[in-house]
């Protein structure tokens, strides 16, 4: 009966010590899940804080992009009104540039104008007087003439007192004037020199016919 006893309590002993040591062993197994996990969840903790991370930092870069791009177009439009203004100034230049260029043209122009009004009006009263020379010469007037006077001789248009209305008169109307005003005394001297020489012919056939009749 004893042994029997002790029997079973050595066979209790033995269960008692395979569970305890496979208790021990799934402790250990559990034990190194636990440190695993424990490492597996230290990981994704860390995973998470360098991910939170990079999400902060591409957050700050996108708000820095934003700004920068609000910053370049701001600046792009401060540009644009500049260069709005700058051409509007380029286009003023070449608008005043222009009528200086046609200001200073018209002068040109117009001080060419006198000038060669001026010279053209020299040189038809030089010739008129040339003529008028030539015309006197023609007919035969004494060199000491009053119309061969230096006075008459030597008056040009521009020389030439006149009225305040014959100065807006064209220079070509003095002209016709001068040329119509010699062309008369001319045709006048003309007629007095024919007059004379028909006088002298009548006298010399008067002078004939008497010699004939005596």
């Amino acid at each position: 009966m004893v042994e029997e006893w002790v029997d079973h309590t050595l066979d209790q002993a033995w269960k008692a010590e395979g569970k305890l040591e496979a208790a021990e062993k799934a402790h250990a197994e559990v034990d190194k899940k636990l440190k695993e996990t424990t490492a597996r969840l230290t990981k994704a903790e860390r995973a998470q804080r360098n991910a939170e991370a990079a999400l902060n930092n591409f957050e700050k870069q996108a708000t820095e992009s934003l700004e920068a791009q609000k910053k370049a177009e701001n600046n792009l439009a401060l540009t644009m009104v500049e260069l709005k203004q700058l051409q509007k100034q380029l286009e003023t230049k070449d608008a005043e540039k222009a009528k200086a260029e046609q200001a200073a043209y018209d002068a040109g122009m117009t001080k060419t104008t006198e000038s060669l009004t001026a010279q053209l009006r020299d040189v038809v009263w030089a010739f008129c007087l040339e003529v008028w020379g030539q015309a006197l010469t023609i007919v035969g007037v004494n060199t000491e003439s009053e119309l061969r006077a230096p006075d008459r001789l030597a008056a040009t248009p521009s020389a030439t007192p006149a009225k305040e209305k014959e100065k807006e008169q064209p220079a070509s109307a003095n002209v016709v004037d001068v040329e119509t005003e010699e062309v008369a005394e001319v045709a006048q001297l003309k007629r007095k020199k024919k007059e004379k020489e028909q006088e002298k012919k009548g006298g010399k056939e008067g002078r004939k016919e008497k010699e004939t009749s005596t």
